[in-house]
């Protein structure tokens, strides 16, 4: 008899040690990874992708100022992460291509 309360306890202890681990997976994957990964696998995409198209600052306010861009080649690897807010890390491998100049007048995007 003590021996199948061992067993019964064993289980339901079991069971409740490995339900707390699937809610704590489920929280963490919702509250670090879930629509915080965007991705590009060496597709060909719709637009060209140029270095100056990911840093969305101000170059300056006078509208003759111009400045060169570097295209990336047509089918780059892009991997990024979203922070809290507009915030993102990122990592992108491709070839640049030949810089274009003076697309980018004023201010930039």
């Amino acid at each position: 008899m003590i021996n199948m309360f061992f067993w019964i306890g064993l289980v339901v202890t079991a069971l409740v040690v490995l339900a707390a681990l699937l809610i704590g997976l489920f929280w963490l994957y919702f509250t670090f990874c879930h629509n915080r990964f965007n991705v590009i696998l060496f597709r060909h995409g719709e637009r060209r992708l140029s270095i100056a198209s990911w840093y969305r600052a101000k170059l300056m306010n006078a509208p003759d100022f111009t400045a060169d861009d570097w295209p990336i080649g047509p089918r780059p690897f892009y991997l990024s992460y979203r922070f809290n807010g507009e915030r993102r890390v990122f990592i992108m491998l491709g070839v640049l291509e030949c810089h274009r100049h003076a697309p980018i007048k004023g201010e930039h995007p």
